[in-house]
């Protein structure tokens, strides 16, 4: 299983991550036994039993980076959701916190600063 972790930090990946930081994830997800608990968000979506959801009915932010698997297209976004915050970005990828941490907690904080008036 692990094995197959791995080659996802290269395919779904824009940049490949250096073999200490693969290695990295790669044991964090075995030593913890996290990785069946971190695919349940797409078991509930799109496994047998999947049911709609629905669309998020609180403020949603969405960063998109090209390399996703599943795009965010912000008209359908718009229509769909509460969308309050849409950001695309030129690279990155499924891993984006890997990938683009900074470009990544930009977003987070100018989401927050959206909907969270402190």
């Amino acid at each position: 299983m692990s094995f197959r972790i791995g080659e996802k930090f290269l395919e779904w990946s824009d940049e490949d991550p250096s073999l200490d930081e693969t290695l990295t994830n790669v044991s964090l997800y075995w030593f913890t036994e996290s990785f069946a608990r971190s695919i349940y968000p797409y078991r509930a979506l799109f496994g047998s039993g999947a049911r709609d959801i629905g669309a998020p009915k609180k403020p949603l932010g969405f960063s998109f980076f090209p390399r996703e698997l599943a795009p965010g297209i912000k008209s359908i976004l718009e229509k769909e959701t509460n969308l309050v915050f849409y950001k695309q970005h030129e690279s990155g990828g499924h891993f984006a916190a890997l990938e683009k941490p900074k470009e990544l907690w930009q977003d987070v904080e100018e989401f927050a600063g959206k909907v969270w008036k402190v």
